[in-house]
């Protein structure tokens, strides 16, 4: 799409330029201002002769930057629709300036435009952004706190307050129950002595429920133990 002059939709905003301080050498790149001329936005001033050997691309290399084509000795016209007159000037300056801009790189900047600057040095030094795209990966869904595939919140489990079940090392008995002492019915030992199968079974502490009963499976009688605690 071609911008005509006359047309205010994509004229950037007519902000006062931040002076240079007289210490410091003047930039090639002198002003910005509106190009006034069909299929640009910006014109920029400046000492073509005194710009990096092909100044153009390297500009149009920049974000945000579309076109660029020197006119003349002094004369630089861009299609930057969305940049202001200061942004573009500082981009220019940056770009045509590098020695200038690492030199003041380490000064805690007053406002933004330190920072545009040095996006600018970013930009030109990164050249094309796909070598230096983050990889993205899903992050696996067996995380601590991520639930079940992922799931968020984590869907809850219904264990009857019988975490787990293991093998006894305490002698007499075979099958040992992880127990959430909170979570289970205070006559859980009793509930499950009358379980087919169990010969016996003995607290030990709060949480372990050891169980003698030859021939079950752990998920068997874990199963079964809470299939009596839920009663």
């Amino acid at each position: 799409m071609m911008f005509h002059p006359q047309s205010p939709a994509w004229m950037p905003d007519a902000a006062p330029l931040p002076a240079e301080p007289e210490s410091e050498p003047r930039s090639a790149v002198a002003a910005c201002g509106p190009a006034n001329e069909p299929g640009f936005t910006h014109l920029l001033t400046a000492d073509l002769a005194g710009l990096p050997a092909g100044f153009p691309r390297l500009l149009e290399a920049a974000p945000g930057v579309e076109k660029a084509v020197a006119v003349g000795a002094d004369r630089l016209y861009v299609l930057a629709p969305f940049a202001t007159r200061d942004e573009l000037l500082l981009l220019a300056r940056a770009l045509a300036d590098p020695a200038k801009s690492a030199d003041s790189a380490h000064m805690a900047p007053s406002d933004g435009d330190a920072g545009l600057e040095a996006l600018a040095r970013l930009a030109n030094d990164l050249g094309e952004a796909e070598s230096f795209e983050p990889a993205v990966a899903d992050a696996p869904a067996n995380l601590p706190e991520r639930g079940v595939a992922g799931v968020w919140p984590p869907v809850p489990i219904d264990d009857a307050g019988l975490l787990d079940c293991g093998t006894s090392r305490r002698e007499g008995f075979t099958h040992v129950l992880w127990v959430d002492r909170g979570g289970v019915p205070g006559d859980l030992a009793e509930r499950v002595a009358t379980l087919p199968g169990v010969a016996s079974v003995a607290w030990e502490g709060t949480e372990l429920l050891h169980v003698e009963a030859h021939g079950a499976t752990h998920a068997d009688l874990l199963a079964e133990a809470r299939s009596v605690s839920r009663r």
